[in-house]
């Protein structure tokens, strides 16, 4: 039996304990991590916690407040990453002092937003992180809001950026062979992020469009002191079928989503390999570039895209030109 009245300063219990690894496996050269309800990080480094001599305590970290439950961490490759009120905070930062001195957390290009969540929400049931290895993100399930929204956050394990997700009422999560599997309130079990329409049945018949929302970034375009008259926008769509798509340009800081009906190419008369007839049917070549030309208004010192967009799972948002004409400084 361990003692942790010695260790533990701050007071408080445990909350989950799990392992850590620098060489991504399974090995003696695991650490036991200990995590306590009031933010202490208690690390073990050991094979036989009997033995005095073969187990001892290697140091007490301080990684701020953690939320409710016992799921907020999650292990992407050798890292372990912590959910607390500094962020999503992987386990190496917080041990090598890049935490204290450098703020380097996983989660620093939304904290701003992740901070007022944490703060209202930390003590409701709900919070829990995983690694979905076959879509390539880590996810950050929050708790239901007041409001009754459902919103989540998403970390791309390739790139580092950041998305939300919506419309998934999540009460608890799973990953059974790479794949993700979700409870929700009224008791049923659904799959995640499989198929081209959102709440299908299992037979595919039903389900409604997936809706994408794309926010960029506030820019100046290099004069940052001159107004601009946006006037044209062309987005680059990669898909197997023509998406739908509605967008604006939104400046001085303001934006708010447009709205978008569902539409795309129909890819049923396409031949399938194996299946249809050679020469009585059309070949599919697979995902091809799509691309729009639309007229938008706006005028203000910086200016962002606003697209609301919908399609087949693999359509994917690459690029986007915007041309502007140039003002004056009033």
């Amino acid at each position: 039996m361990f003692d942790f009245a010695p260790i533990l300063r701050r007071g408080g219990h445990l909350a989950y304990g799990t392992t850590w690894t620098f060489d991504a496996g399974y090995d003696i050269s695991d650490y036991f991590v200990l995590v306590t309800t009031q933010g202490e990080v208690i690390v073990y480094e050991g094979t036989n916690p009997s033995e005095a001599s073969t187990f001892q305590l290697k140091g007490v970290w301080n990684v701020g407040a953690v939320p409710e439950g016992s799921r907020s961490h999650t292990h992407f490759g050798g890292e372990l990453m912590l959910m607390s009120s500094l962020g999503v905070v992987p386990m190496s930062a917080l041990v090598n002092g890049k935490v204290a001195n450098e703020y380097d957390v996983a989660s620093s290009k939304i904290q701003p937003v992740l901070e007022g969540v944490f703060s209202q929400y930390k003590r409701q049931f709900g919070w829990a992180m995983t690694t979905i290895y076959d879509q390539s993100f880590l996810l950050l399930k929050t708790p239901q809001r007041n409001t009754g929204e459902y919103v989540y956050y998403i970390m791309s394990t390739q790139t580092g950026a950041w998305a939300t997700i919506t419309n998934m009422p999540m009460s608890c999560v799973a990953v059974v062979d790479e794949k993700l599997f979700f409870g929700s309130p009224d008791g049923s079990v659904y799959e995640g992020f499989v198929g081209d329409t959102d709440h299908a049945t299992i037979d595919g018949v039903s389900g409604a469009p997936i809706v994408a929302r794309y926010l960029g970034g506030y820019l100046n375009f290099d004069k940052p002191g001159m107004n601009k008259k946006f006037t044209l926008c062309r987005p680059f769509f990669v898909s197997n079928g023509r998406p739908a798509v509605n967008l604006k340009i939104a400046t001085q800081y303001s934006a708010k989503f447009p709205a978008v009906q569902a539409r795309q190419e129909p890819s049923s008369n396409q031949a399938l390999f194996g299946k249809d007839k050679w020469n009585q049917c059309q070949w599919t070549g697979g995902v091809d570039t799509y691309t729009y030309l639309a007229g938008v208004d706006g005028l203000g010192f910086y200016g962002a895209l606003v697209m609301s967009f919908t399609g087949t799972a693999q359509t994917q948002f690459t690029s986007a030109t915007l041309m502007y004409q140039p003002g004056g400084v009033l």
